[in-house]
This record gives structure tokens, C-alpha cells and sequence, in this order.
């Protein structure tokens, strides 16, 4: 029996700070990479997700979901990536695109049980 098993390696960061944790795997696309904790909203044709920007008018503009992951985007190809659905994330660890407002940004995902937190360092 093996018991040195080599289970990858983990690299903790500050971006889940607690709650209710859900996830769920979704197809994201975009013309650059993306970092863990990017906000994104849903493409309402495709139903794929992309970084949510104010007034794309494709429904991407509205933020629902949290990168759970890096995504490496290259040659505008979609990929298969984590994302948080629920939970309480640290604020200043959540990356948003600056045409978002921060108030709307709060309440639009806080309408979907992702709550934006103030942590002290």
C-alpha cells in the first residue's frame, strides 16, 4: 500500500473568507487570460461567461459568478474553468473591470448569495 502519494500543491491566497461555498464548472471566453477571483457575467446567447463589463449589452454586463481558478484564454479559444456561485469573498482580492461601479458591483452579486467582504489585513 502507498502511502506518498503526491496529491499537487496548493498555494493559499485570501479570496474565500467563509459561507456557504458553491461551485460549478461553465465555458468562458474572452480575448485575454484571466486571474483567479475576476468577476463575470453570463453571455445570454451562448450561456457561456466572460469578464463583466458595464454596458457590453450581450447580458455579460451584469456581474454573477466569481474565477475560482487562472484561465489562460490564447488565440481566443473558450475553456472549461471553476467559478464560485455562492460565499463571502475578500473584497480587495476580488478583481473587477473599473466600469463597474463598486455599489452595483455589491448588490449585484450579493443578490446571488456572493458577498463582497472588507477583511483587515
Amino acid at each position: 500500500m502507498a502511502f506518498n502519494v503526491d496529491l499537487g500543491s496548493h498555494s493559499p491566497d485570501n479570496l474565500v473568507v467563509g459561507g456557504v461555498i458553491q461551485t460549478a464548472e461553465v465555458v468562458v471566453e474572452g480575448a485575454a487570460d484571466l486571474v483567479r477571483g475576476s468577476v463575470l457575467g453570463q453571455i445570454t446567447a451562448s450561456k457561456n461567461y466572460q469578464i463583466a463589463v458595464e454596458g457590453a449589452g450581450d447580458g455579460s454586463e451584469t456581474p454573477v459568478v466569481i474565477l475560482g481558478q487562472d484561465v489562460t484564454l490564447s488565440a481566443g479559444n473558450d475553456a472549461v474553468a471553476t467559478v464560485y456561485l455562492t460565499g463571502q469573498f475578500d473584497a480587495a482580492s476580488v478583481t473587477a473591470d473599473a466600469s463597474l461601479d463598486d455599489g452595483e458591483l455589491w448588490a449585484a452579486l450579493s443578490a446571488r448569495g456572493i458577498f463582497l467582504k472588507t477583511v483587515a489585513s
